[in-house]
């Protein structure tokens, strides 16, 4: 085989092995066209099974063709067919004998069961628990972001929550992707409008826009997670953290729209006193009843996308890969089946759909708007009504004349927040960030309604009929 495949001097992450070596086509004579690629693959694997002989293949029934396949190509004056069955055996061999290796010694399966519980975020709670510790620093700028907080925060959750019994958690690494998500497809794509996400031509605003996970998976698991399956892993995970963090942005102001909605009952009950409060408090009550229903329905919406992407697309795909896995008889069935997977994953999750990705990621970006924007002016006077009123709270049953002071107190801080939304706009605000929500959900309705394979995304996204009533 040294005969036939010569050293490349070119190291390509991508195409590991097409970078360090190549056929040499003038030494076959024309005899194995085609056969470019079943030699390169036999060369990985061989070369595998030579850097363990000393662990396993003393052990193995095959030892002995092993050593028997070992001068290939000993002499001259082959025909074409003695070639080609010899390539074919050559490889058929190795990449079964190499199947065996990284199963029993290497733990295929619970490697690729780790991926599913990171990359694939399997386990939801992991996730909660690192954004509930790394979330300021996902905020700051990429550049101003530390990569190893963010690296311990990831640790200490994946040791504190379900993955705790996984025993390749101390693998997975955190990395900063240079583009955003959005961006990071069409350049894949090649398609020239890769900018169209924003003026910064998809630089990450945020550590959240471009945060995602790596696995630098050692020799021979390389040859089943490449640079480029990782790579399709990676384009998986930023979507679904994608999903997971706007929706998690949704529910940032919910506490504080439930208190000030309450306090806005207790002073309708003193506006009667107050021909003032007819025209303010009533005004500012519409406002947040109108932000509660419009973050319920977004949160309700987010759910179904999310409900989708992982009962609809991931699960079933999965339980094919695990059948097809156990079912392998040699690695190159097993790199079949793994690329397979990943390419429905993200066709069907409408990632590697340009008009629907565009669709999905300005949901997510609404959705982000929408929860810092009510979160900024809700928290602070939520957080201003609980450290005024907390003192008067307790002396209610035994000073009934308390009353009246928890109602003043509680009418002057929320003339306060109307003098304040009214600053922003507060309504005016929500309104338009309602009408671009739905809007690019019927967009998405449509357009998915026209895909056979997106068939029962529609009847999830409009469950109840909402926005076909109201299109």
């Amino acid at each position: 085989v040294e005969l036939l495949v010569g050293r490349g001097e070119v190291f390509d992450e991508f195409e590991f092995w097409e970078g360090k070596c190549f056929v040499m086509e003038e030494c076959l004579s024309g005899l194995s066209q085609g056969k470019s690629k079943t030699l390169l693959d036999y060369w990985s694997y061989f070369s595998a099974l030579v850097d363990m002989e000393r662990e396993i293949m003393q052990e193995s029934p095959l030892h002995e063709r092993y050593r028997d396949l070992e001068p290939l190509v000993a002499e001259g004056g082959l025909d074409e067919k003695r070639v080609l069955a010899m390539i074919d055996d050559a490889h058929q061999f190795s990449s079964a004998a190499l199947l065996l290796h990284v199963t029993q010694r290497h733990d295929l399966l619970g490697r690729l069961a780790s991926m599913r519980r990171t990359f694939l975020i399997q386990s939801s709670d992991v996730l909660v628990n690192f954004l509930d510790t790394a979330e300021a620093e996902l905020a700051k700028p990429p550049k101003n972001a530390s990569i190893f907080k963010l690296q311990n925060l990831l640790d200490m959750s994946l040791r504190s929550s379900s993955s705790h019994v996984d025993a390749y958690n101390d693998e997975i690494r955190c990395t900063f992707a240079p583009h955003t998500l959005q961006a990071t497809i069409f350049k894949i794509m090649g398609i020239a409008s890769a900018n169209d996400d924003g003026a910064s031509g998809g630089v990450p605003s945020s550590a959240l826009d471009c945060f995602t996970l790596d696995y630098p998976a050692a020799f021979p698991l390389s040859l089943i997670f490449s640079r480029k399956i990782l790579t399709k892993y990676q384009l998986v995970f930023r979507y679904l953290f994608s999903l997971h963090t706007a929706r998690r942005a949704l529910d940032r102001p919910g506490a504080g729209l439930a208190a000030v909605r309450t306090a806005l009952g207790r002073a309708a009950i003193a506006k009667g006193r107050d021909k003032e409060d007819d025209s303010r408090v009533p005004g500012l009550m519409r406002a947040v009843d109108k932000a509660l229903r419009v973050k319920h329905r977004m949160a309700c919406l987010m759910d179904a996308l999310v409900a989708f992407v992982t009962g609809a697309v991931l699960e079933p795909n999965w339980r094919k890969l695990e059948a097809a896995v156990n079912e392998a008889k040699n690695m190159d069935e097993v790199n079949d089946c793994h690329t397979e997977f990943l390419d429905c994953c993200l066709k069907d999750m409408m990632i590697t759909r340009p008009k629907l990705l565009k669709l999905v990621s300005k949901l997510c970006a609404v959705s982000q708007l929408f929860g810092s924007f009510v979160s900024g002016l809700i928290d602070p006077a939520h957080n201003l009504l609980v450290s005024t009123l907390a003192p008067i709270k307790p002396t209610l049953r035994r000073q009934p004349g308390t009353v009246e002071e928890l109602l003043a107190a509680t009418v002057e801080l929320l003339h306060g927040l109307a003098d304040a939304c009214d600053d922003k706009d507060f309504a005016g605000m929500v309104q338009r960030m309602e009408d671009s929500f739905d809007g690019v959900v019927r967009r998405l309705i449509a357009a998915a309604k026209d895909d056979r394979k997106l068939a029962e995304l529609p009847s999830r996204l409009d469950y109840n009929g909402f926005y076909s009533r109201n299109s």
